[in-house]
């Protein structure tokens, strides 16, 4: 067999097997292996366009599903952002209620912290406990709201005055001093609570049902002057953390109990004499 009768017989073999083979064999490979043979090679697209449809069918079904989760991711974003506001709120309501049932913690502990004896010692008038005793069932850096609740409940102004007339605050200059001192920051947190409130705590009752009531609405009061007060400070620029606020935050402060003194009045029902003792 002669030279050129070999190659022409590989030609035709390789001609008649990419002739059959073409949708498999990429054009490159052909090429490669075949050069003449793919110079002539046409290809009908009308073959590929079932595989077209199926890809429009199933992009066409693709984005109907992305609308659909996009839909539902907004409305899930929203129900997120509703579920946080009320987080919020929720958060802000418990630290009220933490912060009351603290205060009404406080008040039982003035009454029982010492004991019943403790609660059973009466003074010079028979009524009220020394304003030394019952000032050391106060915290060292009690809320305006204890302070407020303590002066009218426990009767301190009267306790103080009676203390006062002790032969232990004629005997011991430094017991006095101590006393009018404490005294004297009590008074003044309590005067800073009143101008922040639209009425003054009326007269403690005897009656237990009533005390009850009264007690009640005495830390009501306590409760709108302190967030009035946090109200009056967070306007100035000073911002504290409600459950960390106290009255060294208030007294310490000359330029707001200057502020409060000139620009606001104590309430419109304070008996005269109460007036006149907050002057």
């Amino acid at each position: 067999m002669s030279q050129e009768t070999f190659e022409a017989w590989q030609l035709e073999i390789r001609h008649g097997f990419a002739s059959r083979n073409q949708a498999a064999l990429p054009i490159e490979a052909l090429r490669n292996q075949a050069p003449h043979v793919v110079d002539n090679f046409y290809i009908d697209t009308r073959t590929f366009t079932d595989h077209y449809n199926q890809l429009v069918v199933s992009y066409q079904s693709l984005h109907g599903t992305t609308v659909a989760l996009s839909e539902q991711c907004a409305t899930m974003s929203k129900r997120i952002a509703a579920l946080e506001a009320e987080l919020k709120e929720e958060k802000t309501e418990r630290k009220r209620s933490i912060a009351l049932l603290e205060s009404i913690a406080d008040r039982i502990a003035i009454d029982y912290q010492k004991g019943p004896i403790q609660k059973n010692q009466k003074t010079g008038n028979g009524m009220v406990l020394p304003f030394s005793v019952s000032y050391e069932h106060l915290k060292r850096n009690p809320r305006l709201v204890d302070v407020f609740v303590y002066f009218f409940d426990q009767d301190a102004k009267l306790g103080y005055y009676s203390e006062m007339q002790s032969s232990k605050c004629k005997q011991d200059e430094n017991h006095r001093k101590n006393l009018i001192a404490k005294f004297a920051r009590v008074k003044k947190t309590v005067k800073c609570m009143l101008v922040n409130v639209g009425s003054y705590p009326g007269k403690k009752p005897t009656d237990p049902k009533q005390l009850v009531a009264w007690r009640e609405e005495l830390l009501k009061l306590g409760r709108q002057a302190e967030n009035n007060i946090c109200a009056r400070m967070r306007i100035d620029g000073i911002s504290i953390p409600f459950d960390k606020f106290n009255v060294s935050h208030v007294v310490t402060n000359r330029k707001l109990c200057k502020e409060m003194k000139e620009n606001l009045k104590l309430p419109e029902n304070a008996p005269a004499e109460e007036l006149q003792f907050f002057k």
